[in-house]
């Protein structure tokens, strides 16, 4: 009988942000299902169960490691807790994906101002707030994937998008920069989907 390869990601951990639904949930279940432990975030909505908390319950009964972090990651403070949970409880970081993001739509001229910045502080300020220590913590060990959520929104354009495109084209230049800061040497890949 055949030995069956390892997963791929056996022994490694993961962040996903904005993780509760959608293509974050996806890349968390696909991570998980490949060997990663992952760690869950996705902000608290009053009233709601916490979407983090069903996701990590639903990775664990299906054999998978997992643990929820429940903040929002625009916050400083909570995107540094939710780097240093993954060290803490998992002892190494090797994988971040940054998914969380929100997409208001509305004509650009007549669009409330505070929308639009709470939208460029999640999707922008979301991405970096966790970025910045996970990437320290990589460049310290060697390795890492950080993975950006793009959008061809973001270098096309689309009318009554101007936030989101604004956002997701801050993506690629934030991943090439990034790249060009790896050292020679270190196995440190940083993407955008």
């Amino acid at each position: 009988m055949p030995h069956s390869p390892e997963p791929a990601f056996k022994g490694r951990v993961a962040i996903v942000t904005g993780a509760g639904k959608g293509l974050g949930r996806a890349y968390a279940l696909w991570l998980a299902e490949h060997g990663a432990s992952v760690v869950i975030n996705n902000r608290i909505h009053p009233g709601v169960p916490s979407s983090a908390q069903a996701l990590a319950d639903q990775i664990i009964a299906q054999g998978g490691t997992a643990i929820a972090h429940e903040g929002a990651i625009d916050d400083p403070a909570c995107a540094n807790s939710l780097v240093q949970l993954a060290l803490d409880h998992f002892g190494r970081l090797d994988v971040l994906v940054c998914n969380a993001g929100v997409m208001p739509q509305g004509p650009f001229a007549t669009a409330d101002l505070a929308e639009l910045r709470r939208a460029l502080d999640i999707n922008i300020w979301g991405a970096i707030y966790p970025l910045q220590p996970a990437f320290r913590h990589m460049l310290a060990t060697g390795y890492g994937r950080v993975v950006l959520t793009g959008s061809t929104v973001g270098l096309y354009g689309l009318a009554e998008h101007a936030a989101y495109a604004t956002s997701r084209s801050a993506m690629v230049g934030l991943a090439r920069s990034l790249a060009q800061e790896v050292p020679v040497g270190a196995d440190i890949g940083v993407n955008v989907i």
